[in-house]
């Protein structure tokens, strides 16, 4: 059985809420979007191809929504902007719309690149390869994708982008040459 664990953050410590009602394979997507924690990832065995549900922390609920149109496969980035949310892979963009509970298909990237994550900042979703040396970005108002400038950035053993006070920021663990 799935475990589902949320944490809180005013008493220090993590709470058991209720269970998926899918066992969802290791590959998983995480979204919040109005008071609700979306839960994408295929299901082995599933007739239905069901792989979608949310969990309601009000009523510590999951509820099964409109399945993604086809697998999701062990690599997709899901990330949301208002009611929306975006499931990227390099070779499909997806956009569920939590409100009408309805997918749709949009523009694929345009390059091929080897995405280590999906951010939503500022209305657009930004994709960045593993070294943080390609960035492309999605904008929904016009359903297309841009090459944006990547800084030159250090090397690094890890690193991530994070929106903070209206800035998407990249933040890195550096590789050290000597490690003491």
């Amino acid at each position: 059985e799935s475990q589902f664990m949320m944490y809180d953050a005013v008493s220090n410590h993590w709470i058991k809420k209720a269970s998926p009602l899918f066992h969802h394979k290791p590959a998983t997507g995480l979204a919040y979007v109005g008071n609700k924690v979306y839960l994408f990832g295929d299901v082995p065995g599933a007739e239905n191809n069901q792989n979608v549900e949310y969990f309601d922390p009000a009523f510590n609920q999951w509820t099964a929504v409109t399945p993604f149109p086809g697998k999701l496969r062990d690599y997709f980035f899901t990330a949301s902007i208002g009611q929306d949310i975006y499931v990227v892979n390099p070779k499909y963009l997806y956009r569920y719309n939590a409100t009408t509970d309805v997918w749709y298909q949009l523009s694929k990237l345009t390059t091929r690149l080897c995405i280590n994550n999906v951010w939503a900042h500022a209305g657009k979703l930004y994709c960045i390869n593993e070294s943080m040396t390609s960035m492309l970005v999605y904008n929904p108002e016009t359903d297309s994708w841009y090459d944006e400038d990547v800084l030159d950035l250090p090397r690094a053993k890890y690193s991530q982008l994070v929106s903070y006070q209206g800035r998407l920021r990249a933040v890195l663990l550096p590789k050290h040459a000597d490690r003491r």
